[in-house]
């Protein structure tokens, strides 16, 4: 468990998914909980930007990548250089279709 310095309190996954929800968690909370994918997916689609707290591996998976681009496509430049790579030599059509952009056609 991780122990919260501000209240001393130990955290659980449980207890940090819901300060994910709610917004009321620290950088250096969910910084702990770097390597735990649903932590990570739920941290990203909050704020994409938070993929830059992600464990190495996890920068690297496309799915936890394309849940912070569905957020901010800016977060783009947290992910691993192959993962960059290859969402640049997708054509627009496909990166839409991936980020969910292209629902109606």
């Amino acid at each position: 468990m991780v122990v919260n310095k501000i209240s001393g309190k130990n955290l659980n996954k449980k207890e940090v998914l819901k300060r994910i929800k709610d917004n009321t968690i620290a950088s250096n909370e969910l910084k702990k909980f770097s390597k735990d994918k649903q932590v990570i997916i739920a941290a990203v689609n909050k704020n994409g930007s938070n993929l830059k707290l992600a464990d190495k591996q996890l920068k690297a998976d496309k799915e936890v990548v394309l849940e912070a681009l569905k957020n901010d496509i800016d977060s783009l430049k947290f992910g691993d250089k192959k993962i960059i790579k290859w969402f640049e030599s997708l054509s627009l059509w496909d990166r839409d279709q991936l980020l969910g952009l292209n629902k109606n056609k």
